[in-house]
């Protein structure tokens, strides 16, 4: 109960037509009938609004609510509502007010929902399909490679059960050039068809079809699969290298060599450098990069293949 001075209180907002207060012995006067009125509440709660002598006390509005809440009918007879009345009437107008508004944006709801279930069923659709799809380009690339280690032996070779056999260097790599090709035709913009184009440009690079391998190669140089892209510029070095372009492949082996990368190691492309400048007779220029690989790989075996290299080159 909170004390108020004066001699009028409010009641409760529910009940704001029939505003009453109790007035105990404040020579305020309230307004005629509405003292009675709260008076004849308090004989009949009692102790519920007892207050001090001399106070003026307003019901706080919970309970103003309980005590004041008489209303009639149409017919006069006297209706009662309880704080649990007037909360079941909130939620039914609030539970109304929700059907209502489904009813009304049911078709946007249903539109709405329609469109999650085939987007999810899409993106699941989607995923199966890519990994089905790689699956069988991984596949294929497995036989490819089959093809392209297969070996080659002389014209009459007896042979044993399902392997493949070549009687010559060019027939096998015709035959896995058009396996690749094959591969990345069908398959292109998965992993295992872009790797697949990567072997085409290396098997043109071995026919001699520098051309052909450096338009392959160059391509997949700019990929952003930087493990393909490093492949690339690696064998498009060797390419440079076979055309006598000595100053290109140089570029592109340093490169890699700044921004070594898993399929093309750091040693991997110093390697390739020291035999370049090896073989372009310029002996100091390879030394100092087989000793360079040498000691930061003492005992891989890229540091033997180096020091090997190195007393050839002597």
């Amino acid at each position: 109960m909170v004390p108020v001075s004066g001699a009028r209180c409010l009641a409760s907002k529910a009940a704001a037509p029939l505003r009453q207060c109790i007035n105990d012995g404040s020579k305020q006067a309230a307004p005629e009938g509405r003292c009675q009125a709260a008076k004849d509440v308090q004989s009949r709660h009692g102790s519920a609004v007892n207050r001090p002598a001399g106070s003026l006390t307003c019901v706080r509005e919970a309970d103003s609510i309980r005590l004041f809440g008489q209303f009639s009918t149409s017919e006069g007879i006297p209706v009662r509502y309880s704080r649990h009345d007037l909360k079941q009437d909130k939620f039914a107008e609030t539970a109304a007010e929700a059907v209502q508004e489904v009813v009304e944006h049911r078709s946007g709801i249903v539109k709405i929902v329609a469109t999650v279930v085939v987007l999810a069923l899409l993106g699941g659709g989607g995923f199966w399909y890519m990994s089905s799809t790689e699956e069988q380009a991984t596949n294929a690339l497995g036989q490819a490679l089959v093809t392209y280690n297969a070996p080659v032996v002389p014209p009459g070779t007896p042979k044993e059960g399902a392997m493949t056999l070549f009687n010559s260097d060019q027939e096998r790599l015709i035959a896995s050039k058009n396996a690749f090709y094959a591969i990345s035709d069908k398959y292109g913009w998965t992993h295992s068809g872009q790797y697949a184009r990567y072997l085409a440009g290396v098997t043109e690079k071995d026919l001699g079809n520098y051309k052909v391998a450096e338009d392959q190669l160059r391509a997949l140089s700019n990929t952003r699969r930087r493990e393909l892209a490093s492949l690339a510029k690696y064998a498009l070095a060797s390419v440079y290298r076979d055309e006598k372009r000595d100053q290109d492949a140089i570029n592109l082996l340093q490169a890699l060599i700044d921004k070594p990368s898993n399929t093309v190691p750091k040693a991997n492309a110093q390697l390739a450098l020291a035999d370049l400048y090896s073989a372009a007779h310029q002996p100091d220029k390879a030394k100092v990069i087989y000793d360079q690989i040498t000691k930061e790989n003492p005992k891989n075996e890229i540091g033997e293949i180096a020091k090997a290299h190195q007393e050839e080159a002597k």
